[in-house]
């Protein structure tokens, strides 16, 4: 799997090669069957990129699951105020 991150991040919160990481990627809706999402646990075998310029994530899946995400995602304002920070 490839992600490709915006380039905000700065290389210190970069995922090292090696890493194990859990990725939820969302899935399309279809009105026939609740929400689902991918499960994934996989491993980081290449990362790319560099400050200022969209970085690239390579991982090696071990494990995907199908899941029900009956629930949406927060929004913003939902993980300020779970943050304490109180919505901006």
């Amino acid at each position: 799997m490839l992600i490709v991150c915006d380039g905000l991040q700065p290389p210190s919160q970069m995922p090292r090669v090696g890493e194990a990481v859990e990725i939820e990627i969302e899935l399309p809706v279809n009105h026939n069957f609740v929400r689902k999402c991918m499960h994934c646990q996989a491993t980081v075998v290449r990362v790319s990129g560099g400050s200022g310029e969209a970085s690239r994530i390579a991982l090696s899946i071990n494990q995907m699951q199908f899941r029900d995400s009956s629930e949406a995602p927060p929004s913003l304002e939902e993980l300020q105020v779970q943050l304490g920070q109180g919505p901006m």
